[in-house]
This record gives structure tokens, C-alpha cells and sequence, in this order.
């Protein structure tokens, strides 16, 4: 009986200690993601030992020379880890703000392939480890080359395009100063000036209503240039100039266009700019505040 009660204590002892150690693997793998600050009286080596693992280790991932820690020092951690099935070391280098080079090097590996239930250590956010192999060390080289080149070409791309975004500022700068330049004269385009109006402008194109036909209130087919008016206000076969709008489907700056479509929502100071696209973009025109120069034939 005694015999029988010391082998189930035995085995009792032994799951606990298992379940113990599946318990400190698993709050690694899901808790563990940065570094440590060394509190008073503890060592290297005790502190290895809260994670199973051995000051060696922490040594390397840390590039530390001997065991000698300060208090308050921060110390990247090393855990160990039990490989399950479908783990990539690529996948668990990324996921600990680690690296392929850092991992190899610590546990000796060979190759990146990872078996099942095998034991390996991680040196979370460390990207190299100190080893003495001289191929490890060119490998960790030749990652932070590569890292310095992809950080390299795009800042060269952030920068091409913010000149493009710059040259294009300009460019619509250059306009918009010329357009005010005409419109502060007496005449724009080679036309005179007869009357400026402040209107409130909307779009609309034919593409998906062609129901309405084509042909504006005047007669003529609906173009780039058309615009529908008011008669009241702009009588049809003026010829206007129309400027202030914010559209990439429509001349920068402004345009010369002419009256010769009307609409039943077009009354007062309103205008309706033809877009020659389809609806879904013509209608991201909105309303907008123009102005509107009435010229002289």
C-alpha cells in the first residue's frame, strides 16, 4: 500500500511539474513581447532561470561581454520554445520583433526548416546575436544592408513624390495667378469683359442619361465648353468664362465656354458645367462656388 502511494505521489509530482512547464511555454509564447528592467539583487543568471533559459543566451542576444548586470538595465528576453505544427521560423522571427539570422545563430540551426515539438530559444526583438561564426555574422551583415537599401528607396520614393505633388502645387499655382491676372484686366482670351457674376455651379454629363438626348435648349449637341444658364440671368450664346471651380476633368484655371443649355433647376445665379465623363465621376463635381464672366462677342 505504501509502495502504491509513493508511485501515484510520484506521478502526481511529475504532471504538476509538466503542466508547469506547458504553463510557463505557453505564457511565453502569448505574453512575451518586449524586454526587462533589472530589479535590485537580481543576476543574470536568476534571471535566465525565470524563463528556462541560461544566462549564455541572454549573453549573446543581449551582446553582453560577461554576467555583470546593472539595476535598472534593460535587457531584451530570451525564452524557449516548443515548435507546433505549421510553425515557420520566418513567421515566429516576425511575431517576437525578431530575425531568421538572430534565431539561427542562437540555437545553431542549420537550415530554417522547423520540426515538430522542437525545442528552440527566441530572443525577442533582437535582430542579431554575437557568435563567433564568421558566416552568421556576414548574414546579419548583409540583413542590415538590405534593410538600409529598402529604407533607402523609399524614402527616394516618399521624396519623388512629394516633388510631384509639389510640381503639380506650383503648376495650379502658376494658373490660378494667371487666371486672376486676366480677370483683374478688361478682357480675358481676347474678349472683353461685361459683366462678372459670383454663381453657384454644378455638373452634368450625358453618359448613363442618354434618354435627355444630346442636344442642348439651343439646338446644338452638348461638348466640352457647354454650359447651361439661366436665361434671365446669362442670355443663351454668350460667351462666358468661368473660373474658382476645383475639378480634374475640367481645364485648370478656368475655361471659355458658352450659354446654350438650360434647366429646370437652373435658375438665378446658377450655372451647369457639361463634363464630358461618366456619372460616377461628373457627380463628384458637387456645387460649387464660380465665377463667371459674361464676355463680349
Amino acid at each position: 500500500m505504501y509502495k502504491q502511494f509513493k508511485t501515484l505521489t510520484a506521478a502526481c509530482m511529475f504532471t504538476l511539474s509538466l503542466a508547469a512547464m506547458t504553463g510557463f511555454q505557453t505564457a511565453a509564447a502569448e505574453e512575451i513581447q518586449g524586454s526587462i528592467q533589472v530589479k535590485k539583487g537580481e543576476t543574470l543568471g536568476s534571471i535566465a532561470a525565470q524563463y528556462g533559459t541560461t544566462p549564455e543566451v541572454w549573453k549573446k542576444a543581449n551582446h553582453l561581454d560577461d554576467d555583470q548586470v546593472d539595476v535598472g538595465q534593460k535587457l531584451n528576453i530570451v525564452f524557449p520554445y516548443k515548435v507546433v505544427a505549421g510553425d515557420q521560423i520566418e513567421y515566429i522571427a516576425k511575431r517576437y520583433k525578431t530575425s531568421v539570422q538572430a534565431i539561427s545563430a542562437l540555437n545553431g540551426l542549420t537550415d530554417k526548416n522547423l520540426q515538430e515539438n522542437q525545442n528552440i530559444t527566441i530572443p525577442v526583438k533582437t535582430r542579431f546575436v554575437t557568435t563567433n561564426s564568421e558566416e552568421l555574422q556576414q548574414e546579419a551583415q548583409q540583413e542590415r544592408l538590405a534593410k538600409a537599401k529598402e529604407k533607402a528607396e523609399k524614402q527616394a520614393k516618399l521624396k519623388k513624390v512629394a516633388t510631384a505633388q509639389e510640381e503639380d502645387k506650383q503648376t495650379s499655382e502658376k494658373a490660378e495667378t494667371k487666371s486672376e491676372s486676366e480677370q483683374s484686366s478688361s478682357s480675358i482670351a481676347g474678349y472683353q469683359i461685361k459683366q462678372k457674376i459670383d454663381m453657384k455651379a454644378t455638373a452634368y454629363g450625358v453618359a448613363g442619361n442618354e434618354q435627355w438626348g444630346t442636344l442642348t435648349a439651343s439646338g446644338t449637341h452638348v461638348r466640352p465648353g457647354v454650359v447651361a444658364v439661366d436665361p434671365n440671368v446669362i442670355p443663351l450664346g454668350s460667351k462666358v468664362y468661368v473660373t474658382g471651380y476645383d475639378s480634374p476633368y475640367l481645364p485648370k484655371g478656368g475655361f471659355v465656354g458658352i450659354a446654350e443649355d438650360t434647366g429646370g433647376a437652373i435658375k438665378g445665379n446658377r450655372i451647369d458645367i457639361f463634363v464630358d465623363k461618366p456619372e460616377s465621376k461628373v457627380s463628384q463635381f458637387g456645387i460649387q462656388g464660380v465665377k463667371v464672366y459674361i464676355l463680349e462677342k
